[in-house]
């Protein structure tokens, strides 16, 4: 079997600011930091009044309800995923290793119809499974 290493995890998305944790009190800290910035007084037309207003809520938002990490929420789909399942894709994956190590022509097409025997049967089995478990919704 095939021993790859395991990449590191990247984040999916930027960091966010934690707007979910607003709160009335934590409003009214927002708003008196805005006022207090009176950021709207600085610009010359709209559209420079709207990004300086825009600007000091953001930071204010950002200092008062803190920054989350980045990480976002992916679901994996891995919520169907069974021990007959993992096994069924081990198999595979080891009939294909053995594929792709075998040498002569004869050994390696032996080995090419056991591959693709077991990859119609972990494929099944993940198509049976997930249907079971969209159906249970």
């Amino acid at each position: 079997m095939c021993k790859y290493p395991k990449r590191p995890q990247r984040r999916v998305g930027e960091p966010k600011i934690k707007w979910w944790t607003l709160t009335k009190e934590n409003a009214g800290l927002i708003a008196e930091r805005i006022t207090d910035e009176r950021a709207w007084r600085r610009a010359e037309n709209a559209d420079s009044m709207w990004e300086a207003v825009a600007d000091s809520i953001r930071r204010s938002a950002k200092d008062t309800l803190g920054v989350s990490r980045g990480g976002g929420i992916r679901m994996e789909g891995a919520w169907w995923w069974n021990e007959e399942i993992k096994e069924k894709v081990r198999s595979k994956k080891e009939a294909y290793a053995e594929f792709m190590g075998s040498s002569s022509e004869e050994e390696r097409e032996q080995k090419r119809i056991g591959y693709k025997v077991a990859k119609k049967v972990a494929r099944t089995a993940v198509a049976v499974a997930k249907r079971q478990a969209f159906d249970r919704l």
